[in-house]
């Protein structure tokens, strides 16, 4: 299944989020997927990665496909490291701009009165969320913000595994593993109280 979750104003096309839920932008992973989304859809604004997408479509050509159909999507490339020879091909394709990879740089991009995606809202192959060891220790220092004590923070280590393990090795989302470790606090005010501090329920 392509298709993660729903927002018809933004279209988000990337192998870097897999099955991570965004409440920011309709993921998807291919590019025949992204471009049968956005001839359903019409999304004003499309985000696709620089490199293939699980298709093998790049991102460059699913902008050449959408620009054919139409002239005023707005369309960025994401790229980790945007160099000039990337803009002048994307460009050259009908993309608008290549982009770093980055919560800033698509905050900078999104249509005005876009939802923006949270730090902890980002598919994890972004930056801010690329290793697990980050990811566990911004969960781990929460549980300690929320009071649950250091003891609470022996489940990370024990989500994360099995997170590890369900996702063939991919770093879960912030979100993700804190909801999961909410599944083990008894406490339902605790529990609340420690998702709100992501705002997850």
């Amino acid at each position: 299944m392509e298709t993660v979750t729903s927002t018809a104003r933004v279209l988000l096309a990337t192998t870097k989020g897999l099955t991570r839920i965004t409440d920011w932008a309709t993921l998807v992973l291919t590019g025949h997927g992204a471009i049968a989304l956005w001839e359903q859809h019409r999304h004003g604004t499309v985000f696709a990665d620089f490199a293939t997408l699980a298709d093998g479509m790049s991102g460059v050509r699913l902008a050449r496909e959408i620009r054919d159909r139409c002239k005023s999507t707005r369309i960025y490339v994401l790229s980790d490291r945007p160099r000039p020879d990337q803009l002048q091909w994307a460009r050259s394709q009908g993309a608008d701009a290549v982009i770093e990879r980055t919560q800033k740089a698509i905050v900078e991009h999104l249509p005005a009165g876009a939802r923006p995606p949270s730090d902890t809202g980002f598919p994890s192959g972004f930056p801010a969320h690329e290793n697990p060891e980050h990811v566990a220790a911004v969960v781990a220092r929460r549980l300690n913000e929320a009071g649950l004590g250091p003891a609470a923070t022996l489940a990370v280590d024990d989500a994360m595994e099995q997170l590890l393990a369900q996702h063939g090795g991919l770093p879960p989302s912030v979100v993700e593993l804190a909801r999961a470790v909410a599944a083990d606090i008894p406490n339902a005010v605790a529990r609340a109280r420690f998702l709100a501090g992501f705002g997850a329920r």
